[in-house]
């Protein structure tokens, strides 16, 4: 489906028994999208593959002094240069419109979901939830969706390429075989803590946007009784605990990224190392140690395409549990972070003149609600 032709006329019915059911549905309706943007990936991949075998050849003529093979590198480095760009410009495009076309679909979904609620949603869901479902969580999803292109175009060129160099200089093919796979699992053990940091951000986030719709609703009662103040110092004080959760969760994000530099770094030394003295002592050309000792910086490169996939999977967590339960009829209301049910405000009255008779004036204390 094109981006011209959204919104959808009917969004489906997801299948909501858990998330990675739903991740697997949203994944089945975008499944020509995907394949799309992974076969651009794949020629965007394996031209950028392409560019140290021409180096090679270069460099192999140079030191043959043959000009006419030196032409034949640089027109071919030339090509794959075309290829590289059309290649990438094609894949970003595929992967944002499935960034785009999935989380349009989840926004309706929700929306249609929200409107068959009505009034309840509110008793099953607190009001920042909800605003944390449909501004971050449809985000993360959509960017779990475009990665998932990216991340299996890379996986397919890495292990494609890693095979191809154990065949073609089995000493260097060995050394980078065995190190890509240690790369791309390195940084699995932070995950779960920088995961458990992002959700007790994204909680209190969702407190302080909740406290904050309930200092709007009740604005004019606060006036009146003059408790401005006293919600002031309440959502400056959950909005500094989001800032110190943001700066913990940025902190082990940071963690993560310096060892998506750190550790590919270390193994390119090693690989350029360990070529130069098979060069040196005679058992490899220059024709075959350059393209093979050029190729483990895309290697690398790829792992952090590799660990890029997980980030941007929506981990199911107790606030994420929400957006199922919304989906379905039946679902209990939400657990420990659970408020009592506040009474609108303004107050939704029947229009009409009897209406007006049944009228009363709202209570006091009707738009302000009790906060941890």
């Amino acid at each position: 489906m094109h981006i011209r032709d959204l919104p959808y006329p009917d969004p489906g019915r997801p299948d909501v028994r858990s998330g990675p059911r739903f991740l697997f549905w949203l994944g089945r309706n975008q499944l020509g999208g995907q394949v799309k943007a992974a076969l651009w990936g794949l020629v965007h991949m394996a031209a950028l593959v392409s560019f140290p075998l021409a180096i090679g050849f270069g460099v192999q003529a140079v030191v043959d002094r043959s000009g006419s093979r030196l032409a034949m590198a640089g027109a071919l480095m030339v090509g794959l240069t075309v290829l590289t760009a059309l290649g990438d410009a094609m894949l970003h495009r595929a992967a944002v419109t499935n960034w785009i076309t999935a989380a349009a679909r989840v926004q309706q979904l929700l929306s249609r979901k929200a409107v068959e609620l009505g009034s309840t949603l509110t008793r099953k869901v607190a009001a920042g939830e909800v605003v944390a479902v449909s501004t971050g969580d449809v985000e993360k999803i959509g960017w779990f969706v475009e990665a998932l292109s990216r991340f299996t175009a890379a996986a397919i060129t890495t292990v494609a390429l890693c095979v191809a160099l154990v065949f073609y200089q089995p000493a260097l093919g060995v050394v980078v075989a065995a190190g890509v796979p240690a790369l791309a699992l390195a940084v699995l053990p932070l995950l779960p803590r920088a995961a458990r940091r992002a959700d007790d951000q994204r909680e209190k986030a969702g407190r302080a946007t909740e406290l904050a719709s309930d200092t709007v609703a009740g604005l004019r009662v606060l006036r009146g009784i003059g408790g401005e103040e006293l919600f002031l110092s309440r959502y400056r004080d959950a909005s500094q605990e989001v800032r110190a959760a943001a700066v913990r969760s940025a902190r082990m994000w940071a963690l993560i990224a310096a060892v998506q530099v750190a550790l590919p770094g270390l193994l390119l030394i090693g690989v350029v190392w360990y070529g130069v003295s098979l060069a040196r002592e005679g058992g490899s050309r220059w024709a075959s140690w350059s393209p093979s000792t050029a190729r483990s910086p895309f290697c690398s490169s790829r792992c952090g395409t590799s660990r890029r996939s997980p980030w941007r999977t929506p981990s199911p967590g107790p606030p994420r549990g929400a957006l199922p339960g919304c989906w379905r009829c039946g679902a209990p209301p939400r657990a420990a972070s659970a408020r009592p049910p506040r009474h609108p405000w303004p107050p939704q009255h029947p229009t009409g003149a009897s209406a007006r008779k049944r009228r009363r004036p709202p209570h006091p204390s009707a738009g302000i609600c009790t906060t941890r």
